[in-house]
């Protein structure tokens, strides 16, 4: 079979529209689903242990600020010479963290990274904005004895303190307490790029 170019400057499909003409609406997450986008969060260090045994190390590492929420950083750390013997490690689904949050004026919000919920079990408000916080994990990972994962909290909390919580399979429940003034400071630093 040959191939042949027609080079006659006739063009078998239309001419695209305008750029102008073509531009239609582009699709964007809720405002409550994850940390703005095309913005950079203010960094609110944070480096309080929640836990520690012979095994392993549980600590809030720092928040991240956004002008709709914040993400908790958290920091695993297990003990190098335990590790090494037991391959399982954090990966395993019985090892994950369950974290929630308490807000100054009563409202919480618990997470366990084994059982995250649909979004239609979220109660909403008649413009589609939840009523209660979200939490969302966001990521992490890590290796060998050092892990990272991180938790999207939105909205940012109202005044006075914020409780978190959080527990693992081999570490009771422990808590740290951040006053809310940090976060709502840190979230009139985040920078947005890109509206």
């Amino acid at each position: 079979m040959a191939w042949v170019c027609d080079d006659r400057g006739m063009g078998f499909f239309e001419p695209l529209p305008p750029r102008e003409e073509a531009k239609t609406r582009r699709w964007g997450p809720p405002l409550w689903d994850r940390p703005s986008e095309g913005t950079l969060g203010a960094l609110l260090p944070v480096g309080e242990v929640l836990r520690r045994d012979d095994e392993t190390l549980v600590a809030v590492d720092h928040l991240r600020v956004y002008p709709n929420g914040f993400t908790i950083e958290f920091l695993v750390i297990r003990n190098p010479n335990h590790a090494r013997r037991d391959q399982v490690g954090i990966a395993s689904p019985r090892n994950w963290p369950r974290v929630g949050v308490q807000f100054a004026d009563g409202r919480t919000a618990g997470q366990s990274a084994q059982a995250q919920g649909p979004d239609q079990d979220i109660p909403k408000d008649d413009d589609g904005i939840p009523t209660v916080p979200v939490l969302r994990f966001v990521g992490g990972g890590g290796g060998g004895t050092t892990y990272r994962f991180g938790l999207w909290v939105c909205p940012l909390p109202p005044p006075g303190p914020l409780s978190i919580f959080t527990e693992m399979a081999n570490l009771p429940e422990s808590s740290v307490t951040i006053e809310s003034a940090l976060i709502l400071d840190a979230a009139k630093r985040a920078k947005v790029i890109w509206a």
